[in-house]
């Protein structure tokens, strides 16, 4: 589970898993989309967005509240922010549009242009705290 209270899925086992466990209230779910197709990262390919969302629709103790993404490192940002936009303002028409609000992209070095493609949330976390002590293994 996140900041956001939302948990990203991009596996429908998972997604069975934490709507059977939603007994008594739904659970607040992100579709996490990989948006690089980047094999190290979690995330539903571009493709499969509408498939996948439409089996979370069918999921009683899921409510989707929309998507998050994160761009390959050291790229561009901006075509991937507007694609993730884009989708996101296509999938909201077959959606509930007062619950799928939410649009999770950008961190602490390109937030401006995820808020200018729509990101409702930000990851800013680097621009606050600073840089993360390297790990030793």
């Amino acid at each position: 589970k996140n900041s956001f209270n939302s948990y990203p899925l991009d596996r429908l086992a998972l997604a069975e898993a934490i709507a059977r466990r939603a007994t008594d209230h739904k659970s607040d779910v992100l579709i996490q989309v990989n948006l690089g197709q980047e094999e190290q990262k979690g995330g539903i390919s571009i493709s499969d967005l509408p498939d996948f969302a439409s089996e979370l629709r069918k999921m009683p103790g899921l409510r989707i509240r929309g998507l998050m993404g994160m761009p390959p490192k050291g790229v561009n940002p901006a075509p991937h922010y507007r694609e993730l936009g884009q989708l996101f303002g296509s999938l909201s028409k077959h959606m509930q549009p007062e619950v799928f609000t939410e649009l999770s992209m950008g961190m602490s070095g390109d937030f401006e242009t995820a808020i200018r493609y729509g990101a409702t949330h930000v990851r800013v976390g680097t621009a606050i705290f600073g840089e993360r002590p390297a790990r030793s293994e």
